[in-house]
């Protein structure tokens, strides 16, 4: 039998709405996101995944939003993984990839809220610098896994 996510208590408050997103697609991104005391812009980088317009149950409820998922490069790397609440960056996250054949686990949370009117939820990503190319899902040359490995994207809603 399925489980209903509405009402289900959480240490945060009760669960009202879920959306999620997964890619299981080898990805490459050379678009660049500056690392630097700036928060990254909706126009830097690339997207990696969207929940499409997320409407709360209620605009005073939060929103915890949570990425994760794996990044190789061709050899060293830095990688910038950044969420967004429509054009506003509310979390950023930067990863090392020491070499080619490195795979890192990332993974990038934020608690923020959503207008009653619902917003765009999104992850970008994009390499540090103007050099390299960073893939998800996969090696610097090929799909691994048989498809199963993916990055996702996860909102919940929950009563304050």
């Amino acid at each position: 039998q399925a489980i209903r996510l509405d009402n289900i208590a959480t240490p945060a408050g009760l669960a009202k709405k879920r959306a999620f997103a997964e890619t299981t697609t080898r990805t490459s991104t050379t678009s660049e996101i500056p690392y630097d005391d700036s928060a990254p812009t909706s126009s830097e980088g690339a997207e990696l995944l969207t929940l499409g317009t997320f409407t709360p149950t209620s605009g005073a409820n939060k929103v915890r939003v949570h990425g994760r998922g794996n990044v190789t490069a061709g050899g060293a790397l830095g990688v910038v993984f950044a969420l967004f609440r429509g054009t506003t960056c509310i979390a950023a996250n930067a990863v090392s990839v020491p070499g080619a054949g490195s795979q890192l686990r990332w993974e990038i949370d934020a608690e923020t809220t959503v207008s009653s009117g619902g917003e765009t939820l999104s992850l970008r990503w994009g390499r540090v610098g103007a050099s390299g190319v960073g893939y998800v899902n996969g090696s610097n040359s090929a799909r691994v896994f048989g498809g199963v490995q993916r990055c996702t994207l996860e909102a919940i809603e929950y009563t304050s």
